[in-house]
């Protein structure tokens, strides 16, 4: 049986246009320090892009696609310039995308040469009809795309990996993944005007992963989703995520039986292991199994922040 006081849900009434965003879920009981509040702000920033762009454009697909590069170009989160590192001391990151009125999507999957990967898999959908593009070929398009290119990584995210390296010569019992990196992984942004959803996600993996290795952030109906009915992003450990379809599992349940389905999940998966936000009809809003997880969300003339 899981404790249901484990899974914790925010919804919200929204007055359209509305965007919300997040910084990744983190795992309970850990002591993350001022990250919270200094992921959180980064959040409020990229909300605030997205409905400025939203409320310009009318577009719910631009909207989060311009959030989720603020989210990317921090070294913060997991993501963009501030994403770990795999095993091998490299970058390799994933992103994905979906139209709700005419479910299309793109993503790109184990890419190491542009600063903002959402904005390569946007370009994808814009000038392919691929669906999802990986490795050197993305990389590939995206220089002759003159996207921005990576600077490397972060010394934060640096030393990140050197603290696990050397925890892993010294036991030869490999940690789970939430212990590893107990920090938000993945970041992303769901978006209405009204009458049509968009979802965008990006990320940087999993810390220490095996060289590439795809999560649940490129999969369409796992690591994100988005219909005529809503949007959902995810975030936690892709490996999970994308065995229940957890994105695809909560837009169905919006708005009434969102805490039902994550907590069939986390008697599945475990705590610590997934965190959510989405949009639908009249409604906005998050939830996650661990400690907490950074969001903000704009609607109407306010604008709201969090990280729990």
């Amino acid at each position: 049986m899981v404790d249901e006081e484990t899974v914790v849900v925010r919804d919200y009434p929204i007055d359209e246009p509305a965007i919300i965003v997040h910084g990744g879920a983190f795992s309970k009981g850990v002591d993350i320090g001022d990250w919270g509040e200094k992921a959180s702000a980064v959040a409020e920033k990229a909300a605030r892009r997205g409905y400025q762009i939203l409320s310009e454009k009318k577009n719910p697909l631009e909207a989060v696609v311009e959030a989720v590069k603020v989210l990317e170009d921090t070294c913060w989160l997991n993501a963009g310039r501030g994403s770990i590192l795999d095993a091998s001391g490299k970058i390799s990151m994933d992103a994905g995308l979906m139209r709700g009125w005419d479910l299309q999507f793109a993503s790109i999957a184990n890419v190491s040469y542009p600063l903002h990967p959402i904005e390569l898999a946007y370009r994808i959908l814009q000038k392919t009809g691929t669906l999802i593009l990986a490795g050197h070929q993305a990389d590939i398009m995206a220089a002759l795309e003159k996207l921005e290119p990576h600077p490397g990584p972060c010394p934060r995210a640096y030393e990140r990996w050197r603290k696990v390296l050397e925890q892993r010569k010294k036991s030869k019992l490999a940690k789970p993944y939430n212990q590893l990196y107990p920090l938000g992984d993945t970041v992303g942004a769901v978006a209405t005007d009204g009458n049509r959803y968009a979802a965008a996600v990006s990320t940087g993996g999993i810390l220490f992963k095996v060289p590439g290795r795809v999560g649940d952030s490129p999969l369409p109906g796992a690591g994100f989703y988005a219909d005529s009915h809503g949007a959902v992003v995810a975030t936690g450990i892709g490996e999970t995520i994308a065995r229940f379809l957890l994105s695809y599992r909560i837009l169905r349940s919006i708005p009434n039986n969102v805490k039902k389905v994550l907590v069939e999940f986390t008697g599945l998966m475990g705590p610590s292991t997934a965190g959510v936000i989405f949009v639908g009809k009249e409604v906005s809003g998050y939830a996650y199994n661990g400690g907490g997880m950074p969001w903000a969300l704009c609607t109407g003339n306010s604008c709201l922040k969090g990280w729990r």
